[in-house]
């Protein structure tokens, strides 16, 4: 019988050697403050999708818990997700998306690997040629029995204060922010905020080492 991912014995290294590593803006707010975005540095090149870049860098990024799923200013969604749309043109669409978003699929034609669905990966360049990958894990949400969708939207201007992009007016302006990760895009990523060196580790997907987030043991020796 097969074993799950919680079933396997987690290998045993250093979190650190797993850690990318990128500069944040230390913003005045508690780090316990999941309203507030955190704002990351880009530099380039920017965001490819199936390897192929779509959008130059520099970018001006945030990661925000608050908000469910990554927004991308108008500038920067348009060529992102038409750039998905073409690489995914062999599968099979639903007639029609389930809102809020744009581009749905049959989930039964999709197939799957250990990172989630089998869809081509969305890449984050960062500084230092860092590059934070989103798999199909991430970046499909499964929406319904058969419907699965790109999880990431249009950012909007907000109705009211703090919903960072998240709104449902006008499209945002070309001086917001240009991407604001959501929840969504952070689940099973581990996540290290160092407000001493403001730097951001992050650990991509654990499911190549055959782990996951749960099985991290994150006592403190004293």
């Amino acid at each position: 019988m097969a074993e799950s991912l919680d079933d396997v014995n987690p290998y045993e290294f250093e979190i650190g050697e797993i850690l990318l590593y990128l500069r944040f803006a230390n913003q005045e707010h508690s780090a316990s403050d999941s309203s507030v975005p955190t704002g990351l540095t880009n530099g380039e090149p920017g965001i490819a999708v199936n390897q192929a870049q779509v959008q130059q860098g520099p970018l001006d990024i945030a990661l925000c818990s608050r908000i469910p799923y990554t927004v991308l200013r108008p500038d920067v969604y348009a060529p992102s997700v038409r750039a998905f749309d073409a690489a995914t043109a062999g599968r099979k669409r639903v007639a029609s998306p389930t809102p809020p978003f744009e581009l749905c699929y049959d989930s039964r034609e999709l197939g799957s690997t250990p990172l989630g669905y089998a869809v081509p990966q969305v890449d984050l360049m960062l500084e230092s040629g860092a590059t934070w990958t989103v798999f199909g894990s991430n970046s499909m949400v499964h929406v319904s029995d058969n419907t699965t969708c790109f999880a990431f939207l249009e950012m909007k201007e907000e109705k009211q204060e703090g919903g960072h992009g998240y709104g449902d007016g006008a499209a945002a302006p070309a001086s917001a922010q240009a991407m604001v990760i959501g929840g969504f895009q952070m689940e099973n990523n581990l996540l290290m905020f160092d407000e001493e060196k403001g730097q951001l580790g992050f650990s991509g997907l654990p499911f190549g080492r055959q782990t996951t987030c749960s099985n991290f043991n994150f006592t403190l020796a004293g």
